[in-house]
């Protein structure tokens, strides 16, 4: 066997920790062309006595022993030689698939003022999940983006949200609804702390419309006769005479806390609806292929099992 037949990648093609999808196209075309796909796939099983007696073709799904091993040797190697770093072959491609997915699902909203940069990292986190072989469906992903903003700020919107079948709607509208509820307000935030150390640096003091105690704004105000003293926090203190009402920061809890019960039932029903049943494991026609370099083992994938694409050579 001619080192000329096996392809080399360069080196930024070749297998690595986030390129498993495009490599996996790459490493099969180049194996396709050959005529050599259908030993690492199992679909070409090593005969156990001569199957011929004349010379085969290469795509020839009848080799003899003989050519059966060269041209085993021969897939095994143009696999091989196109990994960055032959020790990921001992990794299964469910961890693979799995530890970018665990990122994006980790990945949480902590101040509503970063929502487009979150929405941002969402898509560049799924963008690498994909690019490894995951699986990341419209449907899992608006879920997965849902539950990762925080619920008392988005929960006017999160009920709706959940009925939408495609991702684009829902960054849209997540983008939208933060344009019109929270931008103007963080903008005016970003203004009024300005102002006050500005205020602060030149000795004079900033103070609300309403209650008098700053620096913050009217509209911000958790004061009696601010019209949002039902925000009010347990360690807030108000001047005197100027408590929120208790009554409205009660109503208000119950109402969020109502919310947050049918958003969890939303998302469980959408969670157990989306549990594809195990059905029992049924081996495949098709032998377990193991390559002559003990270090490298493949072999067809059950229907059961987590791959994307069936039939497609995946180490583990």
């Amino acid at each position: 066997m001619l080192t000329s037949s096996i392809p080399i990648f360069a080196a930024e093609k070749q297998l690595a920790d986030a390129n498993w999808s495009l490599w996996e196209e790459r490493i099969i075309s180049s194996l396709c062309g050959r005529g050599l796909y259908g030993y690492p796939s199992g679909s070409i099983l090593c005969p156990q006595h001569p199957m011929s007696l004349h010379v085969t073709s290469a795509n020839s799904t009848s080799p003899s022993t003989e050519e059966w091993d060269l041209r085993d040797a021969m897939a095994s190697a143009i696999i091989y030689q196109n990994v960055v770093d032959p020790r990921v072959h001992g990794l299964s491609a469910k961890v693979l698939k799995g530890i970018p997915m665990d990122t994006l699902c980790s990945l949480k909203l902590t101040s509503r003022c970063d929502l487009p940069a979150h929405l941002e990292a969402l898509t560049k986190l799924r963008s690498d999940a994909l690019d490894v072989g995951a699986h990341c469906q419209d449907e899992e992903y608006i879920a997965i983006v849902l539950a990762s903003l925080p619920f008392p700020e988005f929960s006017s919107a999160l009920l709706a949200l959940y009925e939408k079948k495609f991702s684009h709607e829902v960054i849209n509208y997540l983008c939208a609804h933060w344009d019109l509820v929270y931008k103007a307000s963080v903008t005016a935030t970003g203004i009024a702390q300005a102002l006050a150390a500005n205020a602060g640096n030149s000795g004079g003091t900033g103070s609300c419309g309403n209650c008098h105690i700053g620096p913050h704004h009217w509209d911000n105000c958790w004061a009696h006769g601010s019209g949002k003293e039902e925000y009010a926090t347990a360690w807030y203190k108000a001047p005197n005479g100027m408590e929120p009402c208790q009554v409205l920061i009660e109503a208000a809890n119950i109402a969020m806390a109502a919310i947050a019960a049918a958003v969890a039932a939303a998302t469980a029903a959408i969670t157990q609806a989306n549990t594809p049943a195990l059905a029992p494991s049924t081996p495949t026609a098709a032998a377990a292929y193991v390559s002559p370099m003990p270090i490298y083992v493949c072999a067809t994938y059950n229907d059961n099992k987590d791959s994307d694409i069936q039939g497609h050579v995946l180490p583990f």
